[in-house]
């Protein structure tokens, strides 16, 4: 036992040190953060064109900086409507209108696009070994449970990493681009996002790792991977609204085997909802990651 947590705990930071190394990863976290900021640029904009038409209806002035009139923004039809659509949920749109406008922009940019980059990047990390041989290196030092938990702990490790440096670019653009700016009043709000969006993360880099373990090839593990994750999403919808009584309760399976059923839950500012939906998307990706595993274990290397 003492051997295996020792493997596990080796083969996990040398692969986040190798991680920090790749050009590649780099590249990918770097598109990412230019998105993020690219994208709070452009929410900030769109809250200024909203306070410039409130300001005009109710006769007051407006600064240059979006943000000065966040109270009557979020008591505005026009900025409930944009949550409405972000979150596609009204019961809970409406419950979350008393969050900064800012942590609503980053939780939905955050779930949005944080599992399709998980999808891309975590899908070939040991295909990519198997294709090179170099894993027949590793399993004869260590066992392939120590290297597979290894290689998904440094990956929801950097995982973690990723969203709170994008917390922070998200929140140097909110202190820049808008009004009266309460960093340490967002601070708490965001950092619950994150934590939020990393255990939602952690469902979709179940699917990635499952794909690596199946495919030997890294370009077909992660299509595998990415058609796996475009199934799930467009699953979950359908399902939910396919789902009654009689027979068609199966279509609950759907919702079940499906990641997205759970951003409603974590979106709720409600602890309870938030630690379900949360254990949920840590046993979807342990699922994933095991049925991967299975054929891994068994795989002739």
């Amino acid at each position: 036992m003492n051997r295996e947590w020792t493997d596990f705990r080796l083969i996990a930071t040398h692969d986040i040190r190798d991680a920090l190394r790749s050009r590649r990863l780099i590249v990918w976290l770097v598109l990412y953060l230019c998105i993020a900021i690219g994208g709070t640029v452009i929410f900030c904009q769109v809250l200024r064109v909203v306070e410039k038409e409130i300001a005009r209806v109710v006769a007051v002035d407006t600064p240059d900086k979006a943000g000065a009139v966040t109270d009557s923004i979020q008591k505005s039809e026009n900025f409930k409507g944009i949550v409405n659509n972000l979150i596609e949920d009204d019961s809970l749109a409406n419950q979350l209108l008393t969050l900064p406008p800012l942590v609503l922009f980053f939780g939905w940019f955050s779930f949005t696009f944080m599992p399709l980059l998980v999808i891309l990047l975590c899908s070939d990390i040991i295909a990519r070994d198997i294709n090179s041989r170099f894993v027949r290196f590793v399993l004869f030092r260590t066992s392939r449970a120590a290297y597979a938990s290894g290689k998904a702990i440094s990956a929801a490790g950097l995982l973690l990493v990723a969203l709170f440096v994008s917390a922070l670019a998200t929140m140097i653009v909110g202190a820049m681009r808008l009004h009266d700016f309460h960093a340490m009043a967002v601070l708490p709000h965001m950092m619950l996002f994150v934590v939020k969006c990393w255990l939602y993360s952690l469902a979709f880099l179940g699917i990635a790792l499952m794909a690596s373990q199946l495919r030997n090839s890294p370009m077909r593990a992660q299509i595998l991977a990415l058609i796996t994750y475009l199934f799930l999403i467009i699953l979950s919808p359908i399902a939910a609204y396919r789902t009654g009584p009689g027979w068609a309760r199966l279509w609950e399976l759907g919702t079940l085997i499906s990641p997205a059923s759970n951003v409603s839950g974590l979106w709720m500012p409600d602890p309870v909802a938030n630690l379900k939906a949360g254990a949920f998307c840590i046993g979807l990706g342990l699922f994933y990651f095991t049925l991967g595993f299975l054929s891994f274990s068994r795989k002739d290397l």
